[in-house]
């Protein structure tokens, strides 16, 4: 997983260089539980590249698609860090992206803090069934799934025994 979630910090590099932004205008955002050790270790990564500290919010979502299997539910956005977004190069990274949610409730706190110069969406996992019209600009890996499938994703850093993507059946 370390070389998947290497290569997707490689993709956000080469993105800021696309857009002529400089890294001091990066803004990650690890959406918990799991968006949080891919959004670390990719802030992590940017930071070694340009020799600067990367601003990094842990950002909780209540309800999180998979997390909790239920779908039906809105997800809710609680504790919004208190920091200008305005003109920055926002980064929302979290683990499996699905019915999109959780990005779409990620992406109205990120307008609510102020007009980002851009906001990249980082997903470790791309596993489809999207229900809202919102797609990834880095994905790890794409992993064709039916609804009755789940994607769970383990970090050390959350406790789990090793890092690994595990596709299981409801």
């Amino acid at each position: 997983m370390n070389a998947t979630i290497d290569a997707m910090a490689g993709t956000a590099w080469r993105l800021l260089e696309e857009m002529k932004a400089h890294p001091r205008d990066l803004v990650v955002y690890g959406l918990e539980t799991r968006g949080v050790p891919v959004g670390r270790r990719i802030a992590e990564d940017v930071e070694g590249r340009a020799g600067i500290k990367i601003p990094f919010i842990r950002q909780r979502i209540r309800y999180y698609g998979d997390d909790l299997g239920m779908e039906t539910q809105e997800p809710v956005v609680a504790r919004p860090a208190p920091i200008d977004l305005s003109d920055k190069v926002v980064l929302i990274a979290d683990d499996v992206f699905w019915s999109a949610s959780t990005m779409v409730a990620a992406l109205a706190l990120v307008m609510s803090l102020g007009r980002p110069r851009r906001v990249i969406n980082a997903q470790l996992v791309d596993r489809g069934h999207r229900i809202y019209p919102v797609t990834t600009d880095i994905v790890g890996c794409t992993v064709q799934t039916e609804e009755h499938h789940v994607v769970k994703v383990q970090f050390t850093e959350t406790g789990d025994l090793i890092d690994q993507v595990l596709l299981m059946r409801r």
